[in-house]
Protein backbone atom coordinates (compact mmCIF):
# COMPACT_ATOMS: atom_id res chain seq x y z
CA UNK A 1 0.00 0.00 0.00
CA UNK A 2 1.25 3.31 -0.72
CA UNK A 3 2.59 5.64 1.70
CA UNK A 4 -0.79 8.35 3.10
CA UNK A 5 1.47 11.49 2.02
CA UNK A 6 -0.84 11.77 -1.12
CA UNK A 7 -4.12 12.38 -1.53
CA UNK A 8 -4.32 9.29 -3.96
CA UNK A 9 -3.13 6.85 -1.33
CA UNK A 10 -5.02 8.37 1.12
CA UNK A 11 -8.31 7.75 -1.41
CA UNK A 12 -7.44 4.58 -1.39
CA UNK A 13 -7.12 3.91 2.00
CA UNK A 14 -10.41 5.09 2.69
CA UNK A 15 -12.27 3.15 -0.11
CA UNK A 16 -10.26 0.30 0.10
CA UNK A 17 -10.10 0.00 -3.80
CA UNK A 18 -6.24 -0.03 -4.93
CA UNK A 19 -5.51 3.03 -6.51
CA UNK A 20 -1.76 4.16 -7.47
CA UNK A 21 0.04 7.50 -6.50
CA UNK A 22 -0.91 9.93 -8.77
CA UNK A 23 2.66 11.08 -10.49
CA UNK A 24 3.80 13.81 -9.60
CA UNK A 25 2.18 14.21 -5.82
CA UNK A 26 -0.18 16.67 -5.50
CA UNK A 27 1.00 18.16 -2.39
CA UNK A 28 4.72 19.18 -1.85
CA UNK A 29 6.25 17.93 1.61
CA UNK A 30 5.28 20.76 3.56
CA UNK A 31 1.71 21.14 2.31
CA UNK A 32 -1.34 21.52 4.50
CA UNK A 33 -2.79 18.85 1.99
CA UNK A 34 -0.31 16.39 3.51
CA UNK A 35 -1.96 16.17 7.08
CA UNK A 36 -5.26 16.42 5.31
CA UNK A 37 -4.58 13.21 3.12
CA UNK A 38 -3.95 11.41 5.95
CA UNK A 39 -7.09 12.41 7.98
CA UNK A 40 -8.51 11.39 4.77
CA UNK A 41 -6.81 8.21 4.80
CA UNK A 42 -8.53 8.10 8.56
CA UNK A 43 -12.03 8.83 7.60
CA UNK A 44 -11.66 11.47 9.10
CA UNK A 45 -13.41 13.44 6.88
CA UNK A 46 -15.69 16.16 8.91
CA UNK A 47 -12.00 17.21 10.47
CA UNK A 48 -10.53 17.49 7.24
CA UNK A 49 -13.33 19.06 5.81
CA UNK A 50 -12.73 21.71 8.31
CA UNK A 51 -9.06 21.85 7.36
CA UNK A 52 -9.69 22.28 3.89
CA UNK A 53 -12.45 25.16 4.65
CA UNK A 54 -9.90 26.70 7.01
CA UNK A 55 -6.90 27.57 4.49
CA UNK A 56 -5.59 30.79 3.44
CA UNK A 57 -7.38 31.71 0.24
CA UNK A 58 -4.50 32.87 -2.54
CA UNK A 59 -2.76 31.30 -5.76
CA UNK A 60 -0.87 27.85 -4.99
CA UNK A 61 0.53 25.83 -7.60
CA UNK A 62 -1.96 24.27 -10.28
CA UNK A 63 -1.25 20.20 -8.82
CA UNK A 64 -1.56 21.16 -5.64
CA UNK A 65 -5.33 23.25 -5.79
CA UNK A 66 -6.12 19.99 -7.62
CA UNK A 67 -5.13 18.16 -5.19
CA UNK A 68 -7.22 20.38 -2.86
CA UNK A 69 -10.19 20.61 -5.00
CA UNK A 70 -10.52 16.74 -5.31
CA UNK A 71 -9.85 16.08 -1.17
CA UNK A 72 -12.72 18.81 -0.86
CA UNK A 73 -14.93 16.77 -3.76
CA UNK A 74 -14.09 13.71 -1.75
CA UNK A 75 -14.84 14.66 1.74
CA UNK A 76 -18.70 16.05 0.29
CA UNK A 77 -19.48 13.14 -1.02
CA UNK A 78 -18.25 10.92 2.06
CA UNK A 79 -20.07 13.45 4.15
CA UNK A 80 -22.97 13.06 2.31
CA UNK A 81 -23.06 16.74 0.83
CA UNK A 82 -24.12 15.36 -2.70
CA UNK A 83 -24.53 18.56 -3.97
CA UNK A 84 -21.29 19.84 -3.47
CA UNK A 85 -19.25 17.03 -4.51
CA UNK A 86 -21.23 16.95 -7.88
CA UNK A 87 -20.71 20.80 -8.07
CA UNK A 88 -16.89 20.13 -7.30
CA UNK A 89 -16.48 16.69 -8.95
CA UNK A 90 -18.20 18.44 -12.60
CA UNK A 91 -15.29 21.27 -12.21
CA UNK A 92 -12.97 18.77 -12.20
CA UNK A 93 -13.23 17.49 -14.55
CA UNK A 94 -10.06 16.56 -16.87
CA UNK A 95 -8.21 18.15 -14.11
CA UNK A 96 -6.07 15.12 -13.44
CA UNK A 97 -5.37 12.18 -15.62
CA UNK A 98 -4.88 9.83 -13.17
CA UNK A 99 -7.64 10.21 -10.83
CA UNK A 100 -10.65 10.41 -13.82
CA UNK A 101 -11.89 7.29 -13.33
CA UNK A 102 -12.92 8.02 -9.64
CA UNK A 103 -13.55 11.69 -9.97
CA UNK A 104 -16.66 9.86 -12.54
CA UNK A 105 -17.01 6.85 -9.91
CA UNK A 106 -17.96 9.97 -7.52
CA UNK A 107 -19.59 11.69 -9.69
CA UNK A 108 -22.23 8.73 -10.55
CA UNK A 109 -22.68 8.27 -6.79
CA UNK A 110 -23.77 11.57 -6.46
CA UNK A 111 -26.19 11.52 -8.98
CA UNK A 112 -27.55 8.57 -7.69
CA UNK A 113 -27.64 10.44 -4.28
CA UNK A 114 -29.66 13.47 -5.75
CA UNK A 115 -31.70 11.21 -7.45
CA UNK A 116 -30.64 11.44 -10.82
CA UNK A 117 -30.70 7.47 -11.79
CA UNK A 118 -30.41 8.28 -15.57
CA UNK A 119 -27.53 11.06 -15.26
CA UNK A 120 -25.74 8.26 -13.02
CA UNK A 121 -26.64 5.88 -15.67
CA UNK A 122 -24.83 7.38 -18.18
CA UNK A 123 -21.94 8.22 -16.10
CA UNK A 124 -21.09 4.86 -15.27
CA UNK A 125 -21.98 3.81 -18.86
CA UNK A 126 -19.20 6.43 -19.47
CA UNK A 127 -16.78 5.15 -16.84
CA UNK A 128 -17.15 1.26 -18.43
CA UNK A 129 -16.31 2.66 -21.51
CA UNK A 130 -13.34 4.54 -20.71
CA UNK A 131 -12.00 3.45 -17.07
CA UNK A 132 -8.54 1.83 -16.75
CA UNK A 133 -9.33 0.85 -12.93
CA UNK A 134 -10.28 -3.41 -13.15
CA UNK A 135 -11.58 -3.24 -9.26
CA UNK A 136 -13.39 0.10 -9.63
CA UNK A 137 -14.80 -1.25 -12.45
CA UNK A 138 -16.61 -4.01 -10.79
CA UNK A 139 -18.11 -1.85 -8.30
CA UNK A 140 -19.14 0.07 -11.48
CA UNK A 141 -20.77 -2.62 -13.19
CA UNK A 142 -22.56 -4.16 -9.57
CA UNK A 143 -23.68 -0.44 -9.11
CA UNK A 144 -24.96 0.33 -12.86
CA UNK A 145 -26.65 -3.07 -12.40
CA UNK A 146 -28.49 -2.23 -9.56
CA UNK A 147 -29.59 0.95 -11.38
CA UNK A 148 -30.85 -1.44 -14.35
CA UNK A 149 -32.85 -2.92 -12.34
CA UNK A 150 -34.46 -0.08 -10.69
CA UNK A 151 -35.33 1.47 -14.25
CA UNK A 152 -36.88 -1.70 -15.70
CA UNK A 153 -34.00 -2.58 -17.81
CA UNK A 154 -33.33 -5.99 -16.88
CA UNK A 155 -31.66 -7.55 -19.72
CA UNK A 156 -28.71 -4.91 -19.13
CA UNK A 157 -28.89 -5.94 -15.83
CA UNK A 158 -28.80 -9.32 -16.88
CA UNK A 159 -25.61 -8.39 -18.95
CA UNK A 160 -23.60 -6.19 -16.59
CA UNK A 161 -24.22 -9.14 -13.99
CA UNK A 162 -23.01 -11.95 -16.26
CA UNK A 163 -19.92 -9.74 -16.76
CA UNK A 164 -19.22 -9.81 -12.93
CA UNK A 165 -19.54 -13.03 -12.24
CA UNK A 166 -17.11 -13.59 -15.39
CA UNK A 167 -14.14 -10.99 -14.09
CA UNK A 168 -11.31 -11.42 -12.13
CA UNK A 169 -12.84 -8.90 -9.43
CA UNK A 170 -15.96 -10.79 -8.75
CA UNK A 171 -15.76 -11.72 -5.53
CA UNK A 172 -14.20 -8.17 -4.19
CA UNK A 173 -17.47 -6.55 -5.83
CA UNK A 174 -20.51 -9.10 -4.87
CA UNK A 175 -19.26 -9.38 -2.08
CA UNK A 176 -20.71 -6.18 -0.25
Amino acid sequence: LAPPDTLAAAIADSTTLALPPPEPPFFPAASPGMEIARLIGRQNFREARRQLDSLEKGPRPLREQQGLDFQRAYCAQALGDHPAALAALRRLQHACPDLEDYRLFWLSRSLEETSDPQGATAQYEALLAAGQHPALLGETRLRLAELCLKQGQRPRALELYGQLLEAPQAPTALAR
